[in-house]
């Protein structure tokens, strides 16, 4: 081991080294200078820690400030180690892969930078993003607010416990799996999910009141596209709500019986 660890090992003598079965001589290997970046690529599965922190790395970084030539398998394993960043921020920044695996393993010591670029990265990211257990609230509710489907399931299937506020705007959703999954958390709204459980259901014994069907209306989304369904929601109401409501419901209001042509103009 003593000459494995030894910065004037030649770089041949490593790379047999490396090849022994002895735990203690591959991380000796692996932490040498002199290593060659293929042994060091080949180490990385076993002893990330190790070759993350080899004085070899940001030698080569001077040249080559994304590390291109350590292969996307080593990196994976790399990104393992609290050393990795920053080291392998730039790197992992280049492949949606990495980016899961970036977020996945190191999301607590990102700054407001690193997050920022996160948000703009690939769907890999964001999803990794979405379902981190960790991941702050900000950024958790600023994704729900993407109404992106796949991101709002994601979101309302995270182990964290989230807020009222976003739990609600989640209930409301569109995407079914989203909804569905917010209504099975422990803060979700109670008298809103009543309203619409009895708004949905054709053969209830409790249909909703003219009150409830304007509570509905105006808390938006899922709720209401409920309240279009029933012909009693009042003309004003529809005319009112059709200003700000998003261009995927508008034929909604515009077959509801109440509609009026001056409703489409007011």
């Amino acid at each position: 081991m003593a000459m494995s660890a030894r910065s004037a090992c030649k770089a041949t003598t490593l790379a047999r080294l490396a090849e022994t079965d002895e735990p203690a001589i591959c991380r000796a290997v692996a932490s040498n200078p002199a290593a060659s970046l293929e042994v060091l690529a080949r180490l990385a599965a076993d002893f990330p820690d190790a070759v993350v922190t080899n004085p070899l790395l940001p030698l080569e970084q001077v040249t080559d400030p994304g590390l291109t030539r350590l292969p996307d398998s080593a990196v994976r394993h790399l990104l393992r180690s609290q050393a990795a960043l920053p080291l392998l921020m730039a790197r992992a920044m280049s492949s949606p892969e990495l980016q899961h695996i970036l977020v996945e393993r190191h999301c607590e010591r990102f700054d407001a930078e690193t997050w920022r670029r996160l948000m703009g990265g690939s769907e890999a990211a964001l999803g990794a993003i979405a379902s981190h257990p960790t991941v702050p609230i900000e950024y958790l509710t600023e994704l729900a607010h993407r109404e992106v489907d796949w991101l709002q399931g994601a979101i309302a299937r995270n182990p964290r416990s989230l807020p009222g506020e976003l739990v609600r705007y989640l209930c409301l959703s569109r995407a079914t799996q989203a909804r569905e999954a917010a209504w099975k958390r422990p803060n979700a709204p109670a008298l809103l999910l009543g309203l619409m459980r009895r708004a949905s259901d054709a053969r209830t014994e409790a249909p909703v009141s003219l009150a409830e069907l304007e509570e509905l209306a105006r808390a938006g989304g899922y709720a209401l596209d409920l309240a279009l369904r029933d012909p009693r929601l009042p003309e004003p109401l529809l005319s009112e709500l059709a200003q700000t409501a998003p261009w995927s419901v508008l034929k909604a209001f515009l077959d509801h019986p109440a509609f009026s042509e001056q409703g489409v103009q007011a």
